[in-house]
């Protein structure tokens, strides 16, 4: 993810940008037969030494000709981040339209119906051509899903706990749920009678109606609006006071129109659509899934509300990718 990674034994392994589909095998591996790849290998090497070695520096990915297209900028501007207070002050403000949901603590945002803006012409070929779409209706959870969330899930149904459940820093129970695949993210939407947001439901929630390049309008100096990396990728860094995920509630001053939190970077978000060009092309056969929003070590050019990262839809492994779910109306 243009960064996601792994651990392994002491050494942190980056993973690359859209385009770069390293991963072919997620961690499903033939019996008798080693693993395909040598990330694969990585992950293995992680469930058995456990916590070896702290997360820490990614170098930046290379090779893919298309990582350096279709930023905007510099990073963004820093400050302390929001209180919990404020934020909580936001919402009772009225500002958002919003139900509690069948999630405790991450009530569902209601995105009304109507034309917006979708993709763009001046940034990667993938996210070409930008066009106007009339929306329906959804709503979307306001955070990404915790660690507290995700667990609650593991408990009522027996599935699979996330794989950086017990990390110290990453599965602090306000952070958002990280190392967990597609299907894993799939499967706990489904059990609220939810689902993943398609990507054009993503773009609608984080761009609003005028297609804007973030969640807050314009790129803005001085504010802490999102929880993202170092300049060059993909690195994090402590200056917004989180080295790795902050709490989900965090950066109020980076909420879309609506008030929905980190549409822009923390952590990056499974869409429920595989990838394919918008135009020209099908996505029968096609088995890799969307990833949106960035993430804590992403430099700016992946941090905008357009990025499409296709990724191993089976992958499990990643420190910075998590999730949240949509209802959509009939």
């Amino acid at each position: 993810m243009s960064s996601l990674i792994v651990c392994r034994a002491g050494v942190v392994t980056p993973l690359c940008p859209a385009g770069h589909l390293p991963h072919k095998g997620g961690d499903r591996q033939d019996a008798g037969s080693p693993l395909r790849d040598r990330s694969s290998h990585a992950a293995a090497e992680v469930e058995r030494d456990a916590w070896a070695a702290p997360l820490a520096s990614l170098p930046p990915c290379g090779g893919d000709a298309r990582q350096g297209r279709g930023g905007y900028g510099p990073p963004l501007g820093y400050s302390p981040h929001v209180t919990a207070a404020a934020i909580a002050l936001f919402l009772a403000s009225g500002s958002l339209a919003a139900d509690a949901g069948p999630i405790a603590g991450n009530p569902l945002i209601e995105i009304p119906a109507g034309p917006f803006v979708f993709g763009r012409d001046d940034g990667p070929e993938n996210e070409r051509p930008r066009r106007v779409l009339e929306g329906r209706a959804f709503a979307i959870n306001r955070t990404e899903i915790t660690n507290r969330q995700y667990g609650a899930f593991v408990a009522a149904t027996g599935h699979r706990r996330a794989f950086y459940a017990d990390h110290p820093l990453l599965g602090l129970a306000d952070r958002p749920v990280v190392g967990v695949s597609w299907g894993d993210a799939d499967a706990f939407c489904r059990h609220y009678g939810l689902a993943l947001p398609s990507e054009q439901q993503y773009e609608r929630a984080a761009r609003g109606t005028e297609g804007n390049a973030f969640p807050w309008g314009t790129r803005s100096r001085g504010e802490a609006r999102a929880n993202i990396g170092a300049a060059v990728c993909c690195t994090g860094d402590d200056r917004d006071g989180y080295p790795m995920t902050a709490p989900a509630g965090s950066f109020n001053a980076g909420a879309s129109l609506e008030g929905v939190l980190n549409l822009v970077g923390n952590v990056w978000e499974w869409t429920r659509d595989v990838y394919a060009p918008y135009i020209g092309a099908s996505v029968a056969g096609g088995r890799h899934r969307v990833l949106r929003g960035g993430a804590w070590n992403s430099d700016a050019r992946h941090l905008t509300t357009t990025y499409r990262l296709a990724y191993d839809p089976d992958f499990r492994f990643a420190a910075n990718g998590g999730f949240r779910c949509v209802r959509s109306s009939p």
